[in-house]
């Protein structure tokens, strides 16, 4: 991200923004690079790489990327406010990916950027944290379920949704109960203003 912010301000200054955007995100979908795209336009739009080209040993000695590179195009959608855009790239991303291989260390930035325009998500990677930290049986790993647990219901409350909490959380006590501790966590959710948390 902040290779692609110092473009940005150099590009700007030099007028020429527009053009090494299209082809620097182009890039991070496809693994393209912009002065070797042969097509005049790129998902519709006319373009022209405005730089000169990258030597080839340069390129050689970095690490090997794999396309598209969700982390990055997620961050900068969510930087360019860009929210279809980062719900997008969140569930191509988890395409193909089994439950305990799609959390990212970047889940919870990108729920609570999407969650005022995608509640729906928002709270689907909330639940998807708080049931992954559960299945590690640790108290420790029940607390934190019990933070993302005070964000789902907070959102479900702003969208008076109290029924489906209780439903989510009655399924969770269902689906744990032999695991003492996390239902003594979840009752002192019950038990005191859950927003406090």
């Amino acid at each position: 991200m902040n290779t692609y912010q110092e473009i940005q301000t150099a590009s700007e200054q030099a007028g020429i923004w527009q053009a090494v955007r299209v082809g620097a995100l182009h890039y991070l979908e496809t693994g393209v690079l912009p002065w070797l795209e042969s097509r005049t336009e790129i998902e519709g739009n006319a373009f022209r790489w405005p730089l000169s080209k990258v030597e080839e040993t340069t390129l050689a000695s970095r690490w090997k990327p794999h396309f598209p590179m969700f982390e990055e195009l997620i961050d900068i959608a969510i930087a360019e406010e860009r929210l279809d855009d980062v719900v997008h790239w969140y569930r191509q991303r988890n395409l193909g990916r089994e439950w305990w291989n799609r959390a990212s260390s970047s889940d919870d930035k990108i729920a609570e950027a999407v969650v005022e325009a995608h509640p729906d998500v928002a709270i689907e990677i909330w639940k998807g944290i708080a049931e992954f930290q559960i299945t590690k049986t640790q108290t420790e790993a029940y607390e934190v379920a019990a933070r993302y647990l005070r964000k789902i219901y907070r959102v479900l409350q702003r969208l008076r949704h109290e029924e489906e909490w209780c439903s989510y959380l009655a399924e969770i006590r269902t689906a744990n109960h032999r695991k003492i501790r996390l239902i003594e966590i979840l009752d002192s959710l019950i038990g005191r203003s859950i927003v406090d948390g």
